[in-house]
């Protein structure tokens, strides 16, 4: 009946459709070692990946019976046959990305993704690149039989195909290095850093300090030291006489309070030793006990931070834009990118791009020099 609805173009029903494709969906056209692998796939609904598939076909076949002419019918299956192609193309290009937020935006709104944390993304894709690989030579199949579907249309599709990969990898090309630009940029985090710093990381004779470590804080395993990504986060950095003075004060109070010396008793503090570890900016005592290797939870700081920003009338101002406007005074006042780069532990191009703003005083001066 399939074949001769399609020798006069009329329209097919479902029951057509699924007598057309019976054998297909009893036995998915699969290479064998494939076929074996996904045989155990059971999702979270307990279903297993190739029933899956079969309600998913039989659905595309529904959808495609809808159309109320022949030739309607044709175009809402290459339509779906270039999903499929579309869904190919994520995985292919995901497969060579650095970061699932580089390609998520392809992969999000999809009752795959609903509910389901990013860590499970790949998984996810590497199931539905399947469903696609079986859907598009299932559908491709049918519309053979029921719908004068070639092999010159089908050599169409592959150009179509290749076109599509090749803007998505551009996309996602695009969105690494993006990614990788922000993780430059909030990596190594001013705040982050200075709660990390150890008086052992002071120099005063040299006037260096040493940025090695930085804290980080994540739900699941809390507060901790970390190192740096790129060693040109390590860095020991140059600090003026005011700013020594200010620290030399502040390690002074730590002395007293570590040797129980009440404040305006003359003694020798050179004497008295902090332990190793002792950070400069230790976490707040919690019952009157105090441990000076114990962190400063940032969340306080930049709470803090914000509410005198606010008293001073600086309502959106972010602890971490002191750093950017710290770093594009600097550059203003020409200091050379890579000493600038150094030390604040930027690659000289991501300071370019996040910390140089164009500013009158700049341009003026790039017009006074190319005028000599």
């Amino acid at each position: 009946m399939a074949f001769f609805k399609s020798l006069f173009r009329r329209p097919l029903t479902h029951s057509d459709l699924l007598r057309e494709a019976r054998c297909l969906i009893s036995k998915p056209p699969l290479p064998q070692d494939l076929k074996a692998s996904i045989v155990g796939l059971v999702g979270g609904s307990g279903v297993n990946l190739l029933d899956y598939w079969r309600d998913h076909f039989r659905l595309q076949l529904k959808t495609i019976s809808c159309e109320e002419t022949w030739s309607l019918q044709r175009a809402k299956l290459l339509k779906l046959v270039m999903t499929e192609l579309g869904w190919r193309a994520v995985y292919t290009v995901a497969e060579n990305a650095k970061s699932v937020d580089s390609w998520s935006h392809l992969f999000n709104d999809d009752e795959w993704t609903y509910g389901k944390p990013k860590e499970q993304w790949k998984n996810l894709l590497l199931q539905r690149w399947i469903i696609a690989i079986l859907s598009d030579a299932c559908l491709r199949t049918t519309g053979a039989r029921a719908y004068a579907l070639d092999r010159t249309k089908e050599a169409d599709l592959d150009p179509y195909y290749e076109f599509d990969k090749a803007i998505k990898s551009l996309d996602v090309n695009l969105l690494d290095l993006m990614n990788l630009a922000l993780l430059e940029y909030r990596d190594d985090d001013a705040q982050y850093a200075a709660l990390a710093l150890r008086w052992s990381d002071l120099d005063v004779e040299k006037k260096t300090l040493k940025v090695e470590r930085a804290l980080e804080y994540t739900k699941k395993i809390g507060l901790r030291f970390k190192g740096p990504k790129h060693d040109r986060h390590k860095r020991k950095i140059k600090i003026d006489d005011e700013l020594i003075s200010v620290l030399l004060k502040e390690r002074e109070k730590h002395l007293r309070i570590a040797a129980g010396i009440p404040d305006g008793v003359e003694v020798d503090l050179a004497l008295l030793r902090l332990p190793s570890d002792s950070l400069m900016f230790p976490g707040m005592p919690e019952r009157g006990t105090l441990s000076f290797s114990t962190p400063r939870h940032p969340n306080i700081v930049t709470k803090l931070f914000g509410k005198r920003a606010q008293r001073l009338c600086f309502k959106d101002l972010r602890l971490h834009d002191l750093r950017g406007t710290f770093e594009t005074h600097l550059l203003d006042q020409g200091v050379a990118v890579h000493v600038v780069a150094e030390r604040c532990g930027h690659h000289p191009a991501v300071l370019l791009e996040n910390y140089a703003k164009r500013r009158p005083s700049a341009d003026q001066h790039a017009a006074a020099v190319a005028g000599r």
